[in-house]
């Protein structure tokens, strides 16, 4: 074995391990729905529910004319590449603060209601399959029962305050959310990477199943997810270790031409 090809074994093992590490941002309301059509219908017969998500930083929460969940958050994701056919993964978006305002609506607004939330952060795990011809990592796991979740794990670090706007006999729609589940029911994620894996881009869709009667419905949330592996140093041993062992094939080849 040459020196170059000492070398260039010793990167390849260095810079492609088999669990990698990453960074990036997640966008929000740009990806299309792998979802649609595996997801609970959207509205019953008698009312439709409408969910508006509104950054902080973006105005008011009962301002319905935001496009809904322009965001752009942080994500971090982990891929352990040993076995293709099962690659398991864990990844999450951290929306941070934001706002939600929640109608349901048949002839009239039935229920109105508002929540600004702190600190989220939407965490997810599975095992899924990567296609070595195109590079591309899929999972699916379908939605579950409402109010099931399964498909990933909530958190914020303040409690969700509620601020109420058109009522009626029915209800109000914060007083609904005690009932529901904060984690999705159904995960979709199509992720295609670079030749070597240092870098990804993709879709991420989530659904959120819960309610019952005139509120019933599903809300759909999409993602773009652009990472990159962190730069992390190669540790100064293993260059020690490269260099060693070149060292020891040049002094195997000149005992032979001394001998």
């Amino acid at each position: 074995m040459n020196k170059l090809t000492l070398v260039a074994a010793i990167s390849g093992i260095i810079a492609s391990p088999s669990f990698a590490a990453y960074t990036g941002t997640a966008t929000s309301g740009t990806a299309a729905d792998p979802l649609a059509s595996i997801k609970v219908n959207t509205a019953t017969a008698s009312a439709i529910t409408n969910v508006w998500y509104v950054d902080l930083a973006s105005g008011p929460a009962t301002n319905k004319t935001a496009p809904a969940i322009q965001m752009v958050k942080a994500s971090g994701w982990t891929f352990d590449f040993t076995n293709l056919a099962a690659v398991t993964f864990t990844g999450n978006i951290q929306y941070g603060d934001y706002r939600t305002q929640t109608t349901a609506q048949a002839l009239a607004i039935l229920l109105d209601g508002r929540q600004s939330y702190t600190g989220v952060t939407q965490s997810f795990s599975g095992t899924g399959a990567y296609d070595e011809a195109t590079n591309t990592f899929t999972f699916t796991k379908l939605p579950g029962a409402v109010n099931g979740g399964g498909a990933s794990v909530y958190s914020e670090t303040a409690a969700a305050t509620c601020v109420n706007g058109v009522t009626s006999s029915l209800g109000k729609v914060c007083t609904s959310f005690s009932t529901a589940s904060k984690n999705w029911e159904g995960l979709a994620l199509s992720f295609v990477f670079s030749e070597d894996r240092s870098a990804f881009s993709g879709t991420l869709a989530g659904t959120d199943t819960s309610g019952g009667g005139l509120s019933l419905n599903t809300t759909t949330i999409n993602w773009q997810i652009a990472a990159a592996q962190p730069a992390v140093p190669v540790p100064a041993a293993a260059w020690l270790f490269g260099s060693g062992l070149i060292g020891l094939t040049g002094m195997a080849r000149r005992r032979r031409a001394a001998t």
